[in-house]
């Protein structure tokens, strides 16, 4: 960004398939592919858009033992099975992380990511759906916060 005195850098992280391009997209009714188009062809508008009102709230699950800089790239073995992301849905939209699975079921992770990101989009409360969710896996070796979209 260009102002009178400096330039500034304002990063967005907002590559398809990370939550954070996931929580906004989630409240698009429009194809996207279609939006795209026509953006690159100079033919958009604001009023091509078309969005679903609610609160979108996303969760976001990793391994117990994560660090976010390793000296061991290699892929982890984790005891989430893959049945486990069939539990709960409720209109849920869970993004995994997940490489493959071994010859057992249990999930191969890269330990830079994170397992899973539960969203969901909802016109009340979101956050009570993805928890009851998170609970149905039981531990499955997942850390996360509790404390996301709790009014203090």
């Amino acid at each position: 960004m260009f102002t009178e005195n400096s330039l500034y850098t304002l990063e967005f992280n907002m590559r398809p398939g990370l939550p954070e391009f996931d929580v906004l997209t989630i409240h698009l009714q429009n194809n996207i592919f279609d939006l795209f188009y026509k953006i690159e062809q100079s033919n958009f508008s604001k009023n091509d858009l078309i969005y679903k009102k609610g609160i979108t709230g996303c969760v976001n699950a990793v391994y117990n033992d994560y660090e976010l800089y390793t000296d061991n790239p290699q892929n982890k073995i984790i005891s989430l099975d893959r049945n486990d992301l069939l539990l709960y849905k409720d209109n849920l939209y869970i993004n995994t992380f997940i490489n493959e699975f071994s010859e057992n079921n249990k999930a191969i992770i890269n330990p830079h990511n994170p397992v899973l990101s539960i969203i969901k989009n909802d016109i009340n409360n979101p956050f009570e759906d993805i928890y009851q969710y998170l609970t149905k896996l039981g531990n499955k070796d997942l850390y996360y916060r509790k404390d996301i979209g709790k009014i203090l």
